[in-house]
Order: C-alpha cells, then structure tokens, then sequence
C-alpha cells in the first residue's frame, strides 16, 4: 500500500542568500512558491523536472528552542524546516516522482 501523497521536511540553512526573508515572506503564497522552486533548484540539483511534483505546507514552521522558560525575543533561526507533500500515481517512490519528467 502507497500513501498519496508523501510527507516530506526539508531543512534549510537560514544564513543562505535570501532564504529568511522569503521564507517568512507575509505574502504566503509567494513565500511557498519560491521555497517550492528552491528546493527544486538546490535540493534536487537539477535532477527535478521543470514543475515540480510537490507543493510545501504548513510553513513558515514554528520556534524550536531548548528552554523551559519562555522567550522574551525571538531568536534568529540556524535553519527553517519546509514541509512537502509529494504528489505520484500512488505506484511509485516518492524519488522517482520527483526525478521521473
């Protein structure tokens, strides 16, 4: 039995060219889109076709930190985690959904 579609997280360094202010872009659907076309660039190092079959949810991901007490100031984040869903015929993995053209 296959799922449809897959769950995947993706983390990305927070100190890379432009990734913090695209990312907690207010605009959600741009934010989205540009970490969709950026995993795609820079994850799947132009092995991904040109639309890609994922799309990210449940983004920008909330503050981890280790502390019992709460936070007077948000910390700047080292990495930012993007969640995917992997969208396939339910017939293959979730990788050659992605490489498949």
């Amino acid at each position: 039995m296959t799922q449809d579609p897959i769950r995947h997280y993706v983390v990305l360094k927070a100190d890379a060219k432009g990734v913090i202010p695209n990312y907690f872009n207010p605009d959600s659907a741009a934010a989205d889109q540009w970490a969709r076309l950026y995993i795609a660039e820079h994850v799947y190092e132009g092995a991904i076709r040109a639309d890609p079959p994922f799309v990210t949810v449940a983004r920008p991901s909330n503050d981890v930190h280790s502390s019992v007490e709460g936070l007077t100031e948000t910390p700047r984040p080292h990495e930012v985690v993007v969640a995917l869903n992997v969208y396939g015929s339910g017939k293959i993995s979730s990788h050659q959904v992605v490489t498949t053209s």
